[in-house]
């Protein structure tokens, strides 16, 4: 019989956030990400910082358990604070963390975060010798049904993809998905999420019939939302489902997705959840990601 702490759950009520402690976009990324906006200026790191501390402030009055470490300035990290791509945790105890496509990101695994985590899961695997597989980023999880999701890009090796599955008991599909310009959209969870009962997708960024049509047949026993183009450059693909300590749903995104929703998508979600949605402007803007890439789940 599985222990009632390990069974299968979608979402988590307890999280790591990282404090911000540069202010710039990551030239090493801006090739593969077309969502950040190239600035660099200290004159905003009071600005990201105080996004960030009111999205942490936002989630701790919404009863979500919020620990959070502070970025050092050296070595450079400038998506320090999107650590759901280097690493993710699992219910029995796992820590895995992922191999990064830019170099200054791989740097973001410092020894604060890591001695935070070792602490807490003592059996780590350990990617990082392979070939770019950027953790919740580049898969979007189904754990109810131990599954991945992976839309195809320079951030998400087939080969790593394969250990990792194999490693972790996952099975996974993979898919095409492109922007505006027809380029590979960098992470999946842009562009997908998948939740306890629910799941949005930006199904016009998927030029493959085959690939939406399999993804509609997997996802059958979830409400899905679909979201549009506009809604993709909005950040709407990357809300993430958090559970409050007292149990209940909650459907985090960021206010530039919520602003975008229509009133029936609104509608919908509010079934399945309470939504919290969080005004990261800035951070959006630097970053070229949302909310959940702030987030990382600690299960």
């Amino acid at each position: 019989m599985i222990p009632p702490e390990l069974m299968a759950t979608q979402s988590t009520s307890e999280i790591l956030m990282i404090r911000p402690a540069i202010a710039q976009s990551n030239p090493q990324t801006q090739g593969s990400n077309t969502f950040q906006i190239a600035q660099n200026s200290e004159d905003l790191l009071s600005t990201i910082q105080a996004e960030f501390d009111n999205a942490t402030d936002l989630l701790q009055a919404a009863q979500v358990n919020v620990n959070i470490i502070s970025d050092t300035p050296e070595p450079p990290t400038p998506d320090a604070m999107f650590p759901n791509n280097w690493f993710s945790t699992h219910p029995d105890s796992a820590l895995v963390l992922y191999p990064m496509l830019a170099e200054n990101r791989a740097a973001e695994a410092k020894p604060a975060p890591l001695e935070f985590l070792r602490h807490r899961y003592t059996n780590e695997i350990d990617l990082r010798n392979l070939p770019p597989l950027e953790g919740t980023g580049s898969l979007v999880l189904d754990r109810l049904n131990n599954h991945a999701y992976v839309a195809r890009s320079p951030r998400s090796c087939p080969e790593t993809l394969a250990r990792w599955a194999q490693t972790v008991g996952y099975g996974f599909t993979t898919f095409s998905a492109v922007d505006n310009a027809g380029q590979p959209i960098y992470h999946t969870n842009v562009m997908m999420a998948i939740c306890t009962s629910w799941a949005t997708l930006v199904t016009a960024s998927i030029p493959n019939p085959e690939d939406r049509l399999d993804l509609f047949e997997q996802l059958e026993s979830r409400e899905i939302i679909e979201l549009s183009m506009p809604q993709l450059y909005a950040f709407a693909g990357n809300m993430i489902e958090l559970k409050t300590t007292s149990g209940d749903i909650l459907i985090v995104l960021s206010e530039t997705a919520h602003q975008s929703l229509t009133e029936d998508q609104i509608d919908r979600l509010c079934t399945h959840g309470k939504l919290l949605p969080i005004p990261i402007p800035t951070i959006e803007k630097i970053g070229g990601g949302s909310i959940r890439c702030m987030i990382a789940e600690l299960f």
